[in-house]
């Protein structure tokens, strides 16, 4: 179907429609998003430059793949600050920064990051920009590649500036209402992805007006969107699209299925890293296990010889106070034969005295008959 045929079709404008809408979203936020960059980047420069007492802070040289973080790793292996795939757990490798400052950009990045655990996405970055770019650093809060060489708010599309806004904790404090998962900014981004991956490329009425909706709600957050002059307009072209006579034009049109067609190729680049970062987990994760597994086995190992150890000591004690309760016993045995045997000695000599006793009894017996029958004799003799 020709360009000029489908514009026709009322479902195809809904769709072109929509697509129109987050392009005035962009348009909205672009300068907002920069101002919030812009000073971000400096608070970060001039924590760096207190952390470390620096007069300057440059550097340009490191590479975030290699750079050694200013934390360390906790004893158990874990990043004191959260973030799963951090550099201090794998610092082989790893080197810090010369000049003491991209370090400590990194450890601010991921302090920064909104979600839980925390999770920059690096490889949007260039750390050798870190110094100089502001948006080198806001773009590790763009959770999805293609934006490598993007420098400036301009360059990026809606869906990058709402992950901005949506993924770093600083920002969302000039905003009104609280990121939830369901609050108006992550609808507006999940409705980008329903519009641009449509393979229909049509939309209901309801559905485009809704969207439409939630995106003029979002340009009139209270705290400081609503009040800046590019949200005001993008507002008002937003109410026109609602309008039936809107006038689509073929320059419009063009415009969105070019940038349906950019978000098409994004999706496949970010499913192709989504499968190699599944693949990294997938190793890390067994390296973690194995590295838990032998830590676990040389604990068991530690315990089964402390057990023993233990045990050796156990029975060497029991072993000398058996031996010393044989010896003691020994000694009693020994002291009750000897006094069994002073007290038999001493009743053999007291029996012996009383046998002499009575050996001598007998002999005075004796002597005393003898001298009766002596006497008895002589008197015998003289009669």
């Amino acid at each position: 179907m020709e360009h000029q045929a489908q514009l026709k079709d009322k479902k195809y404008r809904n769709w072109v429609k929509a697509g129109l809408g987050l392009k005035y979203v962009k348009e909205g936020l672009e300068p907002f998003c920069d101002h919030l960059v812009n000073q971000q980047h400096t608070a970060i420069l001039d924590k760096v430059k207190r952390k470390h007492n620096l007069s300057t802070v440059t550097c340009g040289r490191c590479d975030v793949r290699t750079l050694q973080p200013d934390h360390i790793q906790t004893k158990t292996r874990q990043c004191p600050l959260g973030q799963m795939y951090c550099n201090c757990l794998h610092s082989r490798g790893k080197i810090s920064c010369a000049k003491k400052v991209c370090g400590a950009i990194y450890d601010e990045i991921i302090q920064l990051h909104a979600s839980t655990p925390p999770a920059p996405y690096w490889k949007n970055t260039d750390a050798q920009q870190w110094c100089t770019e502001p948006w080198s650093v806001a773009k590790c809060f763009i959770n999805a590649p293609g934006y490598e060489h993007k420098i400036r708010a301009v360059e990026f599309d809606c869906a990058g500036l709402l992950h901005v806004l949506l993924n770093n904790i600083e920002f969302q404090q000039h905003i009104k209402c609280a990121i939830t998962g369901t609050d108006v900014f992550s609808r507006v981004r999940m409705s980008r992805n329903e519009i641009f991956h449509s393979n229909s490329m049509e939309l209901e009425d309801n559905a485009v007006n809704s969207y439409i909706d939630d995106m003029i709600e979002l340009l009139k957050d209270k705290i400081e969107i609503k009040h800046r002059q590019e949200s005001k307009a993008a507002v008002k072209k937003l109410q026109k699209l609602k309008q039936e006579d809107f006038i689509i034009s073929t320059t419009d049109e063009a415009e969105i299925r070019r940038v349906a067609m950019a978000a098409v190729k994004e999706k496949e680049k970010e499913l192709e890293q989504t499968i190699t970062n599944a693949g990294n987990k997938l190793r890390t994760t067994a390296e973690r296990e194995r590295h838990d597994i032998e830590g676990k086995g040389l604990a068991i190992k530690s315990e089964l010889e402390q057990t023993g150890q233990n045990i050796e000591k156990k029975l060497v004690i029991k072993e000398d106070e058996s031996k010393k309760k044989l010896e003691q016993e020994g000694i009693e045995i020994e002291k009750q034969l000897t006094r069994k045997k002073v007290e038999a000695e001493e009743q053999l000599e007291q029996k012996l005295q009383e046998s002499k006793l009575q050996l001598e009894d007998i002999a005075e017996t004796k002597r005393q008959a003898e001298k009766s029958k002596q006497k008895v004799g002589n008197f015998i003799y003289y009669f």
